[in-house]
């Protein structure tokens, strides 16, 4: 009874040390994206608040890498543009997702929460908008757009849910009178992203279902 009871505190050991280890994926719970629109540096349009549709992030804290990154959201509702540009009134974001793989983390703060610095790149993203003008004809419909940004940088807490802000990501851009006519009118966005994961919990839960087992036992035999 003594070495099925050791064997069994051996498991519980082994299984709480590699739910720890291995890399954990963070489902969306919450999360938005702050959009800014640009010409020349000077603003035009926003800020507009959009909320995340869906998102995952994935983190190995113990080989400090952050696997990857993945957002994405819904329409916008139409965002004014003022001053216009080009005669283009609004814009309205239809749909935008992001995406980067293998990052690099640093900690800098033990916590509990965890806090982080990292990097990631490149950070791809995609995505669809539509424009108005106050010229009908020169209307944009289901334009799709997308920039590949070299890289991200910011700060990241983790904790049983994990928190990352990815700053000033460009989205995308319109050019209509295309190289050497006006600067272009450059979307950008601020994401932040609040996640759980069952996981850590469950194996937790697990951990102290099996070793109150083998109290009962220890007490019975």
């Amino acid at each position: 009874m003594r070495a099925r009871n050791l064997l069994l505190t051996a498991a519980i050991t082994l299984f709480a040390a590699t739910a720890q280890a291995a890399p954990i994926s963070y489902l969306f719970t919450s999360g938005q994206v702050t959009v800014t629109a640009t010409v020349g540096g000077n603003p035009v349009a926003g800020p507009a608040v959009i909320a995340l549709t869906g998102s995952a992030v994935q983190v190995d804290e113990t080989a400090l890498v952050l696997n990857y990154v993945l957002l994405s959201t819904g329409s916008s509702g139409s965002i004014s543009i003022n001053p216009n540009y080009l005669g283009y009134t609004s814009i309205n974001i239809d749909t935008a997702s992001l995406s980067a793989f293998n990052g690099t983390i640093l900690q800098f703060d033990p916590g509990p929460p965890a806090g982080y610095s990292y990097t990631i790149g490149p950070v791809n993203v995609t995505g669809q908008f539509d424009a108005v003008n106050l010229n009908p004809m020169m209307d944009i419909n289901d334009q799709p757009f997308g920039f590949v940004n070299p890289s991200a940088s910011g700060t990241m807490f983790v904790d049983t849910n994990v928190a990352i802000a990815l700053d000033g990501i460009t989205l995308g851009s319109i050019d209509p009178d295309g190289p050497g006519g006006l600067d272009p009118l450059v979307l950008k966005g601020d994401f932040f992203f609040e996640g759980v994961v069952p996981e850590p919990g469950t194996a937790i839960l697990l951990g102290v279902g099996l070793a109150g087992v083998a109290s009962a036992r220890r007490r019975k035999a």
